[in-house]
Protein backbone atom coordinates (compact mmCIF):
# COMPACT_ATOMS: atom_id res chain seq x y z
CA UNK A 1 0.00 0.00 0.00
CA UNK A 2 2.98 2.32 0.61
CA UNK A 3 4.22 1.64 -2.92
CA UNK A 4 0.82 2.53 -4.31
CA UNK A 5 0.82 5.77 -2.36
CA UNK A 6 4.28 6.67 -3.64
CA UNK A 7 3.44 5.79 -7.25
CA UNK A 8 0.28 7.88 -6.98
CA UNK A 9 2.39 10.78 -5.67
CA UNK A 10 4.87 10.36 -8.53
CA UNK A 11 2.03 10.29 -11.05
CA UNK A 12 0.62 13.47 -9.48
CA UNK A 13 4.06 15.09 -9.69
CA UNK A 14 4.21 14.31 -13.40
CA UNK A 15 0.78 15.84 -13.88
CA UNK A 16 1.76 18.92 -11.85
CA UNK A 17 4.65 19.63 -14.21
CA UNK A 18 2.08 20.96 -16.60
CA UNK A 19 1.02 20.62 -20.16
CA UNK A 20 4.58 20.40 -21.48
CA UNK A 21 4.99 16.94 -20.05
CA UNK A 22 1.48 15.97 -21.12
CA UNK A 23 2.29 17.01 -24.69
CA UNK A 24 5.54 15.04 -24.59
CA UNK A 25 3.76 12.04 -23.11
CA UNK A 26 1.27 12.07 -25.96
CA UNK A 27 4.10 11.81 -28.49
CA UNK A 28 5.40 8.26 -28.83
CA UNK A 29 9.15 7.62 -28.51
CA UNK A 30 9.80 10.30 -25.89
CA UNK A 31 11.38 9.74 -22.52
CA UNK A 32 8.41 11.40 -20.81
CA UNK A 33 6.11 8.86 -22.47
CA UNK A 34 8.40 6.02 -21.35
CA UNK A 35 8.52 7.33 -17.78
CA UNK A 36 4.75 7.64 -17.64
CA UNK A 37 4.30 4.12 -19.05
CA UNK A 38 6.78 2.61 -16.58
CA UNK A 39 5.15 4.46 -13.71
CA UNK A 40 1.70 3.20 -14.69
CA UNK A 41 3.02 -0.38 -14.99
CA UNK A 42 4.59 -0.10 -11.54
CA UNK A 43 1.29 1.17 -10.14
CA UNK A 44 -0.58 -1.78 -11.63
CA UNK A 45 1.91 -4.24 -10.15
CA UNK A 46 1.59 -2.52 -6.77
CA UNK A 47 -2.18 -2.88 -6.94
CA UNK A 48 -1.72 -6.56 -7.83
CA UNK A 49 0.58 -7.01 -4.85
CA UNK A 50 -1.89 -5.25 -2.56
CA UNK A 51 -4.78 -7.44 -3.72
CA UNK A 52 -2.63 -10.55 -3.27
CA UNK A 53 -1.65 -9.44 0.21
CA UNK A 54 -5.30 -8.78 1.09
CA UNK A 55 -6.16 -12.23 -0.19
CA UNK A 56 -3.60 -13.92 2.04
CA UNK A 57 -4.73 -11.85 5.00
CA UNK A 58 -8.33 -12.89 4.49
CA UNK A 59 -7.25 -16.53 4.30
CA UNK A 60 -5.33 -16.22 7.55
CA UNK A 61 -8.32 -14.69 9.30
CA UNK A 62 -10.66 -17.43 8.05
CA UNK A 63 -8.64 -20.49 9.01
CA UNK A 64 -11.65 -21.96 10.79
CA UNK A 65 -13.70 -22.19 7.58
CA UNK A 66 -13.58 -25.28 5.41
CA UNK A 67 -10.95 -25.86 2.72
CA UNK A 68 -13.27 -25.33 -0.24
CA UNK A 69 -14.45 -21.97 1.11
CA UNK A 70 -10.83 -20.83 1.54
CA UNK A 71 -10.06 -22.06 -1.98
CA UNK A 72 -12.99 -20.02 -3.33
CA UNK A 73 -11.81 -16.95 -1.40
CA UNK A 74 -8.31 -17.30 -2.84
CA UNK A 75 -9.68 -17.69 -6.36
CA UNK A 76 -11.78 -14.55 -5.91
CA UNK A 77 -8.76 -12.51 -4.87
CA UNK A 78 -6.59 -13.92 -7.65
CA UNK A 79 -9.26 -12.98 -10.20
CA UNK A 80 -8.82 -9.37 -9.12
CA UNK A 81 -5.01 -9.66 -9.34
CA UNK A 82 -4.90 -11.02 -12.89
CA UNK A 83 -6.13 -7.88 -14.75
CA UNK A 84 -3.47 -5.74 -13.04
CA UNK A 85 -0.72 -8.18 -13.99
CA UNK A 86 -1.93 -8.41 -17.59
CA UNK A 87 -2.14 -4.62 -17.89
CA UNK A 88 1.38 -4.19 -16.48
CA UNK A 89 2.62 -6.83 -18.90
CA UNK A 90 1.06 -4.96 -21.82
CA UNK A 91 2.48 -1.63 -20.65
CA UNK A 92 6.01 -3.02 -20.26
CA UNK A 93 5.81 -4.53 -23.75
CA UNK A 94 5.05 -1.07 -25.16
CA UNK A 95 8.12 0.62 -23.60
CA UNK A 96 10.73 1.89 -26.05
CA UNK A 97 13.99 0.42 -24.76
CA UNK A 98 16.01 3.12 -26.58
CA UNK A 99 14.95 5.52 -23.82
CA UNK A 100 16.46 3.32 -21.10
CA UNK A 101 19.93 2.79 -19.68
CA UNK A 102 21.51 -0.67 -19.91
CA UNK A 103 20.69 -1.36 -16.26
CA UNK A 104 17.07 -0.34 -16.81
CA UNK A 105 16.87 -2.50 -19.94
CA UNK A 106 18.11 -5.51 -17.97
CA UNK A 107 15.51 -4.93 -15.25
CA UNK A 108 12.75 -4.38 -17.83
CA UNK A 109 13.69 -7.57 -19.68
CA UNK A 110 13.65 -9.57 -16.45
CA UNK A 111 10.25 -8.19 -15.47
CA UNK A 112 8.91 -8.70 -19.00
CA UNK A 113 10.04 -12.34 -18.91
CA UNK A 114 8.52 -13.06 -15.47
CA UNK A 115 5.14 -11.38 -15.88
CA UNK A 116 3.87 -13.87 -18.51
CA UNK A 117 4.84 -16.69 -16.14
CA UNK A 118 2.94 -15.06 -13.30
CA UNK A 119 -0.05 -14.40 -15.53
CA UNK A 120 -0.02 -17.99 -16.79
CA UNK A 121 0.23 -19.37 -13.26
CA UNK A 122 -2.72 -17.26 -12.13
CA UNK A 123 -4.78 -18.38 -15.12
CA UNK A 124 -3.89 -22.04 -14.51
CA UNK A 125 -4.81 -21.80 -10.83
CA UNK A 126 -8.12 -20.14 -11.63
CA UNK A 127 -8.91 -22.78 -14.26
CA UNK A 128 -8.11 -25.63 -11.86
CA UNK A 129 -9.74 -24.12 -8.77
CA UNK A 130 -13.28 -24.88 -9.96
CA UNK A 131 -12.32 -28.50 -10.61
CA UNK A 132 -10.58 -28.72 -7.24
CA UNK A 133 -13.63 -27.34 -5.40
CA UNK A 134 -15.83 -29.92 -7.11
CA UNK A 135 -13.38 -32.78 -6.46
CA UNK A 136 -13.06 -31.78 -2.80
CA UNK A 137 -16.83 -31.87 -2.33
CA UNK A 138 -17.76 -28.18 -2.18
CA UNK A 139 -21.30 -28.79 -3.49
CA UNK A 140 -21.81 -32.09 -1.70
CA UNK A 141 -19.98 -35.24 -0.67
CA UNK A 142 -17.83 -37.02 -3.25
CA UNK A 143 -17.00 -40.71 -3.09
CA UNK A 144 -13.68 -42.07 -4.36
CA UNK A 145 -12.31 -45.57 -4.68
CA UNK A 146 -8.54 -45.99 -4.39
CA UNK A 147 -6.99 -49.21 -5.64
CA UNK A 148 -3.60 -50.29 -4.31
CA UNK A 149 -1.47 -52.42 -6.63
CA UNK A 150 1.31 -54.86 -5.79
CA UNK A 151 4.14 -54.21 -8.28
CA UNK A 152 5.76 -57.59 -7.68
CA UNK A 153 2.72 -59.36 -9.17
CA UNK A 154 2.59 -57.69 -12.58
CA UNK A 155 -0.72 -57.17 -14.31
CA UNK A 156 -1.61 -55.07 -17.38
CA UNK A 157 -2.59 -52.17 -15.08
CA UNK A 158 0.79 -52.26 -13.29
CA UNK A 159 0.23 -54.78 -10.53
CA UNK A 160 -2.20 -57.04 -8.68
CA UNK A 161 -4.96 -55.11 -6.92
CA UNK A 162 -4.64 -56.46 -3.40
CA UNK A 163 -6.44 -53.82 -1.37
CA UNK A 164 -8.57 -50.75 -1.75
CA UNK A 165 -9.84 -47.74 0.15
CA UNK A 166 -13.13 -45.93 -0.11
CA UNK A 167 -12.92 -42.20 0.65
CA UNK A 168 -15.69 -39.69 1.11
CA UNK A 169 -14.75 -36.01 0.71
CA UNK A 170 -16.95 -33.19 1.97
CA UNK A 171 -15.86 -29.53 1.79
CA UNK A 172 -12.19 -30.49 1.62
CA UNK A 173 -12.20 -32.90 4.55
CA UNK A 174 -12.01 -36.68 4.47
CA UNK A 175 -15.07 -38.07 6.20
Amino acid sequence: SQAITRFDEAQQSLQDLGTGVELLSAIPNTQAHTASTLLTAAQRLSYAGLRLSEGWSSLESSWQTDTTTRLAMLATHLQTVLPYVEEAQSLLASVDQNDLTEEQKTFLNQASAKLPLLSGSLQTFLALSDFAKTALGAEGSKHYLLLFQNQTELRPTGGFVGSYAEIEMHKGAIE
